[in-house]
Formats: structure tokens, C-alpha cells, sequence
């Protein structure tokens, strides 16, 4: 059977509080928010929880949640550690 996995794009609109005027406004304000590398763990590993808490176990990350153009060594260490692969 194939896992159902949640697209973490479905949260695109929460950091403009659903007011959303087209879709890179949501975008840059994602990354924006997950950008910070002091932050990352905690908001991502609670976006993981989440996750989890609906029934998930598998997902399909969107790059506004760890972006090429922005995320360094330390972001993809941080995501590792709060993955299970």
C-alpha cells in the first residue's frame, strides 16, 4: 500500500493569518519565518508535530520550508535531526 503523505505547502497562507493575496506572498512569508537558523528547530520540528498530530507519518516538503536559496548546513542538520528517514 502507498502511504498518504501531508504536502507541507498546505500551510502557505498561515504566516499572513490567512489573508493571502496571491501565492508568493504566502511564500516569501514562509521562508521568511523559517529562515532564521535560531529558529528552525523549534518551528520546524513543531510543524512536524503537527503533522504527526493529524495522522501523518509522511511528507512531502515543500522548499519554502527548507529552501535552496536560503537554507545552510546547519538548517539541513537541524531538518535531518527532526526527520525520521
Amino acid at each position: 500500500m502507498n502511504p498518504i503523505s501531508f504536502m507541507t505547502a498546505n500551510f502557505v497562507a498561515r504566516q499572513v493569518n490567512y489573508h493571502m493575496t496571491d501565492w508568493m506572498h504566502g511564500q516569501n512569508a514562509v521562508e521568511a519565518y523559517f529562515r532564521p537558523v535560531e529558529t528552525y528547530a523549534e518551528r520546524f520540528g513543531g510543524m512536524l508535530d503537527e503533522i504527526c498530530q493529524m495522522g501523518f507519518d509522511h511528507i512531502d516538503l515543500w522548499l519554502a520550508h527548507l529552501g535552496p536559496a536560503w537554507a545552510t548546513e546547519d538548517h539541513i542538520a537541524i531538518a535531518k535531526d527532526e526527520l525520521v528517514l
